[in-house]
């Protein structure tokens, strides 16, 4: 994995809550993997997404 890169962020209280929330029960040991596992889980949408599009649009030219 490549070097992690610092970055800061600000969250509406509710999204803040909801990471503090996973860690606590202990789903994840730092917001950092909350925040991770979300990103990857937006990529696996986005990835859903435009192979959806790319279907549709492979339908609609034939």
């Amino acid at each position: 994995m490549a070097a992690p890169e610092k970055r800061t962020i600000s969250l509406p209280t509710r999204h803040a809550l909801y990471i503090d929330e996973q860690v606590s029960s202990g789903r994840f040991a730092s917001a950092s993997e909350v925040v991770r596992a979300g990103l990857h889980a937006l990529q696996e949408r986005d990835a859903a997404v435009q192979a959806w599009l790319e279907r549709q649009a492979e339908k609609a030219a034939s």
